[in-house]
């Protein structure tokens, strides 16, 4: 039995302090990147970017805090964002203190996602979460340690040998070896989808697995996709999935003042837009933009997919890259390994047997021959 580092029963209060702890001790107030800041280094650069606004003769510091930083208010509240984004591509810098809570809830909108999908969620709103700090914290998850694949004991044939010996008229009937590239790909999605239904679960606390069907469907739609470099939901519709105001610009602590459509009024005129535009303006304007909102939607579509497109062609192309090297292509006569599917050996039987290429398909693959006869299965590199 292994022990993970996960086990105990840790409240969620522990958790954070740990990773405060940790994400601290890591960083030893030696780096200049602005990955790890302390509400006193928060404040601090908050009053530089505000003096460097308002100085006209500007030190080289003075610059360049102002090209990497801004300064906005939003409820009364000053927040430190990336310099030059655009109001609904606005980028927080966040404190050390609420790094957790915001990977944490990235985390369950992902569906217990890895660190690449974690990271493609964080990034749209939050400009100072890295690498180590999502795989500090994915390790710190109970949940992903339970769903990690541990390695199977080997019993089965052992237990069908046995049922043989009790049972003698038992007829064993072997399935048919799948083929390996096609079969991969869909178990590891149907893997996936299998962990983060188990996941919900398990966040849930119901054995009611159906009824987190849609939500599984969401997040994995949601979740981004390394080979079409976007989710599949924006290749679909041209843009990103928006779950009211925890997608919008705001910041989370706002949302607990915004109760009605007149407060996320009042926090638009007041701190996200100039002050001569107000909310309605900005609603009248998207009114007498709506001829081109069609277009425009239609134009993010196509280059969404295009996108799509060209990723899943750049990464078929890896992949064929890497199978010609591990796997170099025969020629008839050449004798190659076969390996034995496990359900078709006793635990006593070898792996492989050995056979010739004595055909080549139009399609690259190889009709094997063994000294028992022809394998009726075609068999790529």
């Amino acid at each position: 039995m292994e022990e993970d580092s996960v086990s105990g029963g840790h409240s969620q209060k522990e958790w954070r302090e740990r990773f405060m702890t940790t994400v601290l001790q890591s960083e030893n107030e030696k780096s200049t990147h602005f990955n790890v800041l302390t509400k006193d280094k928060y404040q601090q650069l908050i009053n530089e970017v505000e003096t460097a606004a308002n100085t006209d003769k500007k030190t080289p510091l003075q610059q360049r805090r102002l090209k990497r930083f801004g300064v906005i208010d939003i409820g009364g509240v000053k927040k430190l964002v990336a310099a030059g984004e655009r109001n609904q591509d606005i980028k927080y810098y966040l404190t050390v203190d609420e790094l957790y809570d915001v990977i944490d809830a990235a985390h369950g909108a992902v569906g217990h996602g890895g660190r690449d999908r974690m990271l493609a969620e964080t990034s749209k709103k939050y400009a100072n979460i890295t690498k180590e700090e999502i795989q500090l914290y994915l390790s710190m998850c109970q949940v992903c340690h339970m769903k990690k694949n541990k390695k199977k004991r080997e019993f089965v044939n052992k237990v069908i040998s046995e049922v043989t010996q009790l049972w003698p008229e038992l007829k064993i009937v072997h399935g048919k070896p799948r083929h390996s590239q096609s079969q991969g790909s869909v178990e590891r999605a149907n893997q996936d989808i299998e962990n983060m239904l188990a996941s919900w679960m398990a966040d849930n606390k119901t054995t009611k697995w159906s009824e987190g069907l849609r939500y599984v469907q969401f997040m994995k739609n949601r979740a981004f996709h390394s080979g079409i470099k976007q989710s599949p939901y924006k290749a679909m519709f041209g843009m990103d999935p928006r779950v009211g105001l925890s997608t919008s610009s705001l910041p989370s602590e706002i949302f607990k003042d915004i109760n009605d459509e007149e407060d996320l009024k009042k926090v638009i005129n007041n701190n996200l837009t100039p002050a001569s535009e107000t909310a309605d303006d900005i609603l009248m304007e998207e009114d007498e933009n709506m001829v081109q909102t069609h277009t425009s939607t239609e134009n993010k579509i196509k280059n969404s997919r295009k996108t799509a497109a060209e990723g899943l062609r750049k990464q078929a192309k890896k992949m064929k890259s890497h199978s010609d090297k591990s796997h170099p292509p025969a020629n008839i006569g050449d004798n190659v390994m076969i390996p034995v599917p496990d359900v078709d050996k006793s635990k006593v039987d070898l792996r492989n047997i050995i056979g010739v290429v004595i055909d080549i398909t139009d399609e690259g693959l190889y009709k094997i021959g063994t000294k028992h006869g022809i394998l009726q299965t075609l068999y790529c590199r």
